[in-house]
């Protein structure tokens, strides 16, 4: 889907975090799009003019949209990406919600000193992220194959899947590695194949390096 002139627009700061699902979805249908990165300095005299003071927000045809689950659920329908009827959608937009479960919890530790995160993230990583990964593992059993939740198709909770467990918990956070994962088939499956996708993985390969990693404080 070669749209020739660009269409869209997405602004986020030069790092992955939520705006990095979009670049996929954008990546996988072969969309051009104005990649509009901006710096943390630069964000104070840019916050005012977002409609709700945050990003990323989307541009499409004059119009601004803003808030990462709105945006997803937005090009994924318009990528063919949110199942083929109403039943795979519900499912998909399950899964979707369970990774925003994800990383929740992580997002408080980044309000909490140092002497406490440890025992924190070792709960976290031994007791909560188990639970979600076993739930998500049974759904893929349940309703998809070894390469997608849902179905046999790509769609947004693969590629928010991947990106959730890629860069919030092995990457940012720094939970664990991909090792977490040794235990879960279907999981593996979703992973590779999302990064093995032809358009994705080009995506992946010349993208900016994101440096910015949680800092224990």
């Amino acid at each position: 889907m070669d749209t020739g002139k660009s269409m869209f627009k997405l602004t986020y700061f030069d790092i992955q975090g939520r705006a990095e699902p979009a670049r996929c979805m954008f990546a996988y249908a072969g969309c051009r799009y104005e990649d509009e990165r901006i710096s943390y300095e630069e964000w104070p005299s840019r916050k005012s003019l977002t409609p709700f003071g945050k990003l990323p927000v989307l541009e499409d045809s004059g119009i601004e949209i803003c808030q990462s689950t709105t945006i997803n659920r937005y090009l994924a329908k318009k990528f063919n990406l949110f199942g083929k009827d109403e039943k795979e959608s519900l499912l998909i937009d399950m899964v979707c919600e369970c990774c925003y479960d994800m990383v929740k919890p992580l997002e408080k530790f980044e309000c909490i000193s140092s002497k406490d995160i440890e025992g924190k993230m070792k709960d976290y990583r031994e007791k909560e992220l188990p639970d979600l990964l076993k739930n998500l593992e049974n759904l893929a059993k349940k309703y998809g194959s070894k390469g997608h939740f849902v179905g046999n198709r790509m769609s947004l909770a693969d590629i928010l899947f991947y990106n959730t467990f890629d860069y919030g918990i092995r990457t940012f956070y720094q939970v664990c590695d991909s090792s977490c994962l040794k235990n879960y088939e279907h999981l593996q499956g979703i992973c590779e194949e999302v990064k093995s996708n032809g358009n994705i993985a080009k995506w992946l390969n010349k993208r900016p390096v994101d440096q910015y990693k949680f800092v224990r404080t």
